[in-house]
């Protein structure tokens, strides 16, 4: 699990927010969806419900779907790592190794002490 930085402005953008988390840890992934994208227009600034969203596609092997939630979150917060980290996996999974490399390497400009992502780049760089 992933711990973001992030506040809630709106009680019940939170309180969707940790329901949809516990509907997607018991694999109800399309009603953890559902869920988010009501709190995502509660609060369409949070990263972290556009993060959470696209963990969700990635469960449901849909990572274009991913990619595109990732790219609105690093719209609201180009500095966190696991941004990237998450889109380049979805790269991965499409087969682009290529630009889940240069993902990675975003990531790793951002916070050069994960292992995690130097354990991904080196996989697409060994698909490569």
């Amino acid at each position: 699990m992933i711990k973001l930085p992030y506040t809630f402005k709106s009680r019940k953008a939170e309180l969707m927010s940790v329901k949809a988390f516990d509907l997607k840890k018991g694999k109800k992934f399309d009603d953890a969806i559902t869920l988010y994208r009501q709190a995502i227009k509660v609060e369409p600034d949070n990263p972290k419900l556009f993060f959470d969203l696209s963990e969700c596609y990635m469960d449901i092997d849909k990572p274009e779907q991913a990619i595109l939630l990732l790219d609105t979150a690093i719209i609201l917060d180009p500095y966190r790592s696991a941004f990237y980290n998450n889109r380049g996996l979805n790269y991965w999974h499409l087969y682009k190794n290529e630009a889940a490399i240069r993902e990675y390497e975003k990531a790793l400009e951002l916070d050069s002490s994960n292992w995690v992502i130097y354990s991904n780049l080196s996989i697409a760089y060994f698909g490569n």
